[in-house]
């Protein structure tokens, strides 16, 4: 058991260390943006103890991967497998249980404790072991495991902006509609095989704006049920919701752009924290994403021509 653990830690240190900075700073930078992100997620939003154990128990819960599991129990005896699943089950929500028992949420906690132990004993394979439909057809492959992999969380976050509709709070549907498109721009993170970039017979600009394209329309498809209802509900914010929705498409673009600018190698945490900075100060997107779009279409001339 201890060395499947130390293995795991192996392996995260060299995942910082592909985005090329030293473990120890990765995880003082984690914490720091952990910790941070909470403060503001609990001075922002009234129901935020709901919507901190809703993450935490869906992180814990995508542990119990068939895959994953079936592999742990045919190198581990059925008691190590045992203590494998609730040790790490408990480690995953320990930060979540820590912050909340900060915050005297007693009762969160220990729901939070009690689901998560409980997720390590429950066989959930063959049950759901399904290919849940998408609304891509056979667009490029981004949205279609991105959208399996997140169906639940953006389910939560309709369901999120139904409850800040019934409170009359627009902050907290504005905050569903950011979660969810923030969650779009996440599903350009990981890199394909060079093989499915190579076999499109494009120009680098021509791919570029053909997956831009296909990215709109499905921004559009997902998010539209979210901005259909606050703007029904709350008419008079039309403005924000506009501007939520374009800072998102625009986060989705940028996100991209950043992974095919060094395509095939994964994004250097350098380049995101420039991009990073660039959204915060607004104006510095206009050098970076022409930037960004040259590095891109200079770097792809090697995979597709």
């Amino acid at each position: 058991m201890k060395h499947y653990f130390l293995l795991q830690q192996t392996m995260l240190n060299r995942h910082f260390t592909e985005m090329r900075i030293h473990p120890a700073l990765g995880y003082i930078f984690s914490i720091l943006i952990f910790i941070g992100a909470s403060i503001v997620l609990f001075n922002r939003i009234e129901i935020a103890n709901y919507i901190y154990a809703a993450v935490s128990i869906s992180l814990t819960q995508r542990l119990s991967e068939i895959n994953r599991n079936t592999f742990l129990k045919i190198c581990y005896s059925k008691t190590e497998f045992r203590k494998i699943r609730l040790t790490e089950n408990i480690i995953s929500t320990l930060p979540f249980l820590l912050f909340l028992i900060f915050k005297s949420n007693y009762i969160s906690a220990f729901v939070v404790l009690s689901i998560s132990c409980s997720l390590s004993f429950i066989n959930i394979e063959n049950k759901f072991n399904f290919t849940l439909p998408t609304p891509f057809k056979k667009n490029p492959y981004e949205f279609i495991l991105g959208f399996r992999k997140t169906w639940i969380f953006l389910i939560c976050t309709i369901l999120l902006a139904i409850a800040a509709i019934q409170v009359n709070n627009f902050n907290l549907g504005a905050f569903a509609l950011i979660c969810s498109l923030l969650v779009c721009s996440s599903y350009y993170s990981p890199i394909e095989n060079e093989f499915y970039v190579w076999m499109y017979s494009l120009k680098p600009s021509e791919f570029i704006f053909q997956k831009i394209k296909i990215l709109l329309l499905h921004i559009i498809i997902l998010n539209m049920p979210i901005s259909l209802i606050l703007t029904f509900y709350f008419p008079t914010k039309l403005l924000i919701l506009s501007i939520i929705f374009a800072f998102g498409i625009l986060a989705s673009i940028t996100s991209l752009l950043m992974k095919y600018s060094i395509f095939p190698q994964k994004t250097s945490i350098s380049l995101g924290i420039i991009v990073a900075f660039s959204f915060i100060n607004f104006p510095l997107l206009l050098i970076t994403l022409p930037y960004l779009y040259r590095k891109t279409r200079t770097n792809l001339k090697t995979v597709l021509e």
